[in-house]
């Protein structure tokens, strides 16, 4: 469904007529979600999964000066810590400017998740 939004809105953006008289700006945001135990249990999650995310985003991260990241979920940020500390520690800047970000949208109230986000990364970082 994101796709087919992303595809309908690049159309539209060159459509002829007024609407090519306007500059649009589409921003990008990339999203890992990843269900923890899906087909797989919590250790491969965390040995393979979280740090395949880390290691490709922090590069990613790294390369690109206006690439901004989403991780969906604060546990996944709690596991690089305590799994991949050196590798959270770069991450912890990237979330200090904001390019590293973690939302999540499953119907869960906004503000709320905000919140925790903060909370965890108040405490903990």
């Amino acid at each position: 469904m994101k796709y087919l939004f992303v595809v309908l809105l690049a159309v539209l953006c060159c459509l002829p007529g007024k609407a090519q008289q306007k500059k649009y700006k589409a921003y990008f945001v990339a999203d890992a979600h990843l269900d923890t135990q899906w087909n797989w249990d919590l250790q491969t999650t965390i040995s393979e999964y979280v740090l395949n995310t880390l290691e490709q985003n922090l590069f990613l991260l790294q390369r690109f000066p206006n690439y901004v990241f989403n991780f969906e979920g604060g546990i996944k940020y709690a596991w690089m810590k305590e799994y991949y500390p050196e590798k959270y520690e770069l991450m912890k800047e990237y979330i200090r400017q904001g390019r590293c970000i973690s939302l999540e949208v499953a119907g869960r109230p906004m503000m709320l998740l905000y919140l925790r986000r903060n909370l965890f990364f108040g405490m903990f970082c």
